[in-house]
């Protein structure tokens, strides 16, 4: 693993993983949740320089570390199988607000902000979801009629053509500090917001436009 990349915090299951590693093997750091259990972690309250992160089956200091991409919204209780059962509960809220400590402390790039209510980002509540983007100008709506779903990778949108929700899309991410997501749209005469994923599915050239997006000087 070179300097300069990308951690990866998924879960093994993920079909992102693979993506995302195909594109960029010597580049893409995967961090899985029994990585997150493992010795290799480090935060340091006020010292950001002094942190390190465990991937790959190795310790990598946060130095070394251009970007985060994190896909796990929190560490659940039936995940930690090596834990006892009595303290999984409290061992996954941990894990959580550690890894919250240590995102919002990482001084690189990070792919979504976390949020009190995940750690892939801004997974709203949909009133919440409705408040955003009604003050952006933008309509909302929780039809069903025709839809079309958006992908906002990095500062490229994929599976519409249509400008107007391009726009929409980038004006959404922009507004909610996210790099990836997948925004819903529903039309009746016009175009509205529906809703809004932070863990979308990558095909291959989503991916390779995040990838773009987070290491900097990679074709």
């Amino acid at each position: 693993m070179i300097d300069g990349c990308l951690l990866l915090l998924a879960r093994a299951e993920d079909p992102a993983v693979g993506v995302l590693t195909r594109r960029a093997p010597d580049r893409v750091a995967h961090a899985s949740v029994a990585d997150l259990c493992a010795p290799g972690w480090r935060y340091v309250v006020g010292s950001p320089e002094q942190a390190t992160a465990r991937a790959c089956g190795r310790t990598i200091e946060a130095s070394r570390i251009a970007a985060v991409l994190c896909r796990i919204g929190r560490v659940s209780a039936d995940e930690l199988e090596t834990v006892h059962s009595d303290d999984r509960e409290y061992a996954a809220a941990e894990a959580t607000a550690f890894l919250r400590a240590w995102l919002m402390q990482f001084r690189g790039v990070r792919c979504n902000e976390p949020t009190w209510m995940s750690l892939a980002g801004p997974r709203w509540h949909a009133l919440q979801w409705s408040r955003i983007v009604t003050a952006l100008g933008i309509p909302v709506s929780d039809g069903s009629q025709e839809t079309a779903t958006a992908i906002v990778s990095g500062r490229q949108v994929f599976g519409v053509a249509e400008p107007q929700l391009i726009d929409y899309s980038l004006c959404i991410a922009s507004a909610v500090a996210a790099r990836s997501l997948a925004i819903r749209f529903v039309r009746d005469r016009r175009w509205h917001f529906h809703s809004a994923e932070v863990c979308p599915a990558l095909d291959e050239w989503s991916a390779r436009a995040l990838l773009h997006e987070l290491l900097p000087g990679r074709s």
